[in-house]
């Protein structure tokens, strides 16, 4: 059965993506110009401040996939290069990207030195050069955000493996993640230390954070409550927002459904420095879908879907020889229809969101001894209604949300240690005609951590442990929450063994504590947190491993987090829904590996499998918790073609989906979708031009609904991107 689930599983992506290659080479290939020898570039990275090297920095190069790293003397070279003109841009964690322009010429070399300006880090943000090999993170920073051609944080997690995005309905519409089977408010989102989690809910709407403003997006799978507390039982999505830097960029898309979008990014400054990034996107209310048999088949169109959602950042920063501070503020808007259900389709609803907030991050220089704090404010205000509602009496709800938060952390680095400790408070207050009048107006949540991490040499491999624990108290709670985790990993050349044990929670939202009685509904005010105990996690990978041309990465991971209390709603006798608590079985394994060839055409395909066993362990339930996949996998090639030309191709399969064990009860059928975009350059001068074509189900798959809310068919975009990356510098 296994092998026959992973045959299905991988045989389409692959037999889909050769198709779709195939396909784009024929229509994108192009041809070299004659006579023309490779070159090759070298340089050096060192710290702008204290004028050491830089090891293991990362050298982007516009049109290859495959990254260069610096040596521990900071220098890098990269080999085989055509004659003409490169976007170079170089990462280091703790600095600033730097961004050059530069010319490769017919069979000669290049040399590019760069000195990197010191970041400040803002707590909370993680920032880590680490790949999935080596961690249970996912990682996008910018240029790959650019190259994915995806609108929303959403699509772009979309394909981590053991994560799924459930969109209620198509474009625009509010999009939640779920990891390793669990419920979407068991999943931590935090935007540059503000949490993007609903007061109300619980969830966080990955719809509303649009790409054009963020820099860096990080996927924590696995228990987190010991870095952020409550919300993180099951991993956290930590993003960052863009730095202020010398940048310019434009961008403008068209497509399918009315899709309509204008961004735009401007930065400049040294020592003081600003930028400003604003995006506003929109989607036609309406799209066509198969219907599927149970509902009477054939097709049907989707009204009332259409969304507009505008989003403006705007960034300070100012560096000195003690450190650095940095001042930022964003507005979000998105305003859209409530369309319901297939089943209960509305034509009346609609959902208007507003997102204010602005924080000032105080750091010291990277040394033995840092020291960060940060303070932030944030209001939200939201409004649902439905005069004509398909189902049950009109509503117009109203959500006014404010919160105030402060955080500090201190850490001490030393050759073979490092050590952290610090808190956070929140004051959060939250009005809502939603909530019945028992619901308390504030809610004051402190937290301290701390974590430790050391290394050692023995018997040629290297030893790294590392533990992590916070505490919480929550007015909401009764007692302290203890977030607990210790892992140790063993490494040895292109190998390593890890593994961590830890604890988690998750507390109840006030709506399911505190929401008005309706129709078949009633909260319940006595739900108690949900916690993971003991959640174990074993992790085999293989790291950059070089074998002539090709390099090999490659993980193998088994986990079990069994869920001690999650809140799901669920029917009672009378059937009326009302949230309890009810005991779960999480177990899995994921395989993940990276075939990648720099020399040709950059070519790059990454895989992942996860495999997750979400059941109910109460007595009176049995079975696969409602809509939880089991199987989850990805295939995604990248290629660079000539004149920097780039083709990256993407399929991602959700398995079957099933309430009642043994039965077709309620169940959803396993889909996969193919996403092709590709990126063309037409001009490379001082400013650069790209056009890029994006299709996303290529083969137009009928995919099935995830709890009736529909998939639209296939979709393009096409679009203009111009930048200019170093405003003011010659490359």
């Amino acid at each position: 059965m296994f092998l026959e689930g992973v045959s299905r599983v991988v045989r389409r992506p692959i037999r889909s993506l050769g198709v779709a290659a195939l396909a784009l080479t024929v229509m994108a290939g192009s041809r070299s110009a004659g006579g023309q020898v490779p070159g090759e570039l070298r340089g050096l990275v060192s710290d702008a401040t204290a004028g050491r090297a830089i090891a293991g920095a990362r050298i982007d190069i516009a049109g290859r996939v495959e990254p260069a790293r610096s040596d521990a003397d900071g220098s890098f070279v990269v080999r085989g290069l055509e004659p003409h003109a490169y976007a170079v841009t170089i990462y280091a964690v703790g600095y600033a990207a730097l961004r050059r322009d530069i010319t490769i010429e017919n069979g000669r070399t290049t040399t590019l030195d760069v000195s990197l300006e010191p970041l400040p880090k803002p707590l909370g943000a993680v920032v880590s050069s680490a790949t999935r090999a080596e961690t249970n993170e996912f990682a996008f920073d910018r240029p790959s955000i650019d190259a994915s051609g995806r609108r929303d944080v959403g699509e772009l997690i979309a394909a981590v493996p053991g994560l799924v995005v459930t969109r209620a309905g198509g474009p625009g519409q509010p999009a939640h993640a779920s990891i390793r089977g669990s419920s979407a408010s068991e999943v931590l989102v935090v935007v540059d230390g503000v949490i993007l989690n609903s007061p109300l809910t619980g969830v966080a709407d990955l719809s509303q954070l649009t790409l054009a403003s963020i820099e860096r997006v990080t996927v924590l799978e696995g228990g987190q409550s010991s870095r952020y507390g409550g919300r993180a039982l099951a991993g956290a999505i930590v993003v960052e927002t863009r730095r202020a830097r010398r940048d310019a960029s434009f961008g403008i898309d068209a497509g399918s459904w009315g899709e309509r979008a204008l961004s735009a990014t401007l930065g400049g400054g040294s020592t003081a420095s600003g930028l400003l990034s604003a995006e506003r996107r929109s989607t036609r209310d309406d799209f066509p879908y198969d219907v599927p048999a149970v509902r009477g088949g054939g097709t049907a169109r989707r009204a009332n879907a259409g969304a507009t959602t505008t989003s403006v950042l705007a960034v300070g920063g100012l560096d000195g020889p003690a450190g650095s501070l940095r001042a930022r503020a964003d507005w979000r808007s998105t305003s859209r229809g409530v369309a319901g259900s297939v089943v209960q389709p509305s034509l009346t609803g609609r959902d208007d969101e507003r997102h204010v907030s602005a924080s000032l991050d105080l750091a010291s220089n990277p040394g033995p001894l840092s020291v960060d704090g940060s303070a932030s404010v944030s209001h939200e205000r939201a409004h649902l209604s439905d005069p004509t509602p398909p189902f049950g009496t009109p509503y117009d709800d109203r959500l006014s949300a404010n919160e105030a938060r402060v955080a500090s952390a201190a850490a001490l680095t030393g050759p073979h240690t490092a050590a952290t400790i610090g808190g956070d408070a929140r004051l959060v207050a939250v009005r809502s005609t939603a909530l019945t009048s028992a619901s308390p107006p504030s809610q004051r949540i402190t937290g301290a951590y701390a974590a430790l991490r050391a290394t050692c040499e023995a018997l040629g491999s290297e030893i790294s442990g590392a533990f992590n624990g916070r505490v919480d108290r929550d007015d909401l709670l009764a007692g302290t929450a203890v977030s607990p985790r210790a892992s140790l990993e063993l490494t040895r050349g292109w190998a390593s063994l890890s593994g961590s044990i830890g604890d988690g929670y998750s507390p109840p939202s006030l709506a399911d504590q505190f929401f008005h009685e309706g129709v078949l509904v009633k909260a319940n005010p006595s739900l108690a947190p949900e916690r993971t105990r003991g959640e174990a996690e074993l992790r085999a990978a293989v790291r950059e491993l070089t074998l002539g041309v090709v390099t090999l990465r490659g993980d193998a991971a088994v986990y079990r987090a069994d869920v001690h209390g999650m809140i799901l709603w669920a029917p009672d006798f009378r059937f009326i829904w009302s949230p309890l608590n009810v005991d779960v079985r999480r177990s899995g394994w994921q395989l993940g590996g990276r075939l990648a060839a720099p020399t040709f055409f950059g070519a790059a395909i990454d895989g992942g499998v996860d495999h997750t066993d979400v059941t109910y362990a109460s007595a009176a339930q049995s079975g696969q918790v409602i809509y939880r996949p089991r199987v989850t996998a990805h295939v995604s090639e990248s290629m660079a073609l000539r004149l920097q030309m780039r083709v990256d191709a993407q399929t991602r399969y959700v398995g079957s989906r099933r309430t009642v064990a043994g039965t077709d009860l309620n169940s959803l059928d396993p889909y996969w979708l193919t996403d092709l975009h590709l990126s063309v350059p037409i001009a490379r001068a001082a400013w650069r031009l790209d056009g890029v074509f994006g299709v996303e189900n290529v083969f137009d798959r009928p995919a099935s609904m995830l709890v009736d809310f529909p998939f639209g068919g296939r979709r393009w975009t096409v679009g203009l991107r111009t930048s200019r990356r170093t405003l003011g510098e010659s490359g």
